[in-house]
């Protein structure tokens, strides 16, 4: 029974730090904040499809590739502990 009630109690905690995660991360990084916009963003918050836009005229056709010369990316909210 002592086994049981280890394994049960398991369950619980790892659903509970599953819950609780994101939100910890969420409020220790801040969330993204996709309405607003930075032209230096982190390599997480990059906006790649707003990047490659502003970027195609800086598009090479030797090497068929855009090399960005300005990101845009998404600002993040406050960072704050509920």
């Amino acid at each position: 029974t002592k086994d049981i009630a280890r394994t049960i109690i398991a369950d619980i905690v790892a659903k509970l730090m599953q819950k609780l995660e994101q939100k910890t991360a969420e409020a220790i990084r801040g969330a993204l904040d996709r309405s607003k916009r930075t032209n230096r963003p982190r390599a997480r918050d990059i906006d790649w499809q707003r990047t490659i836009s502003a970027n195609l005229r800086h598009y090479q056709p030797e090497h068929k590739t855009i090399v960005p010369e300005k990101l845009v990316g998404f600002m993040r909210k406050q960072r704050r502990l509920v």
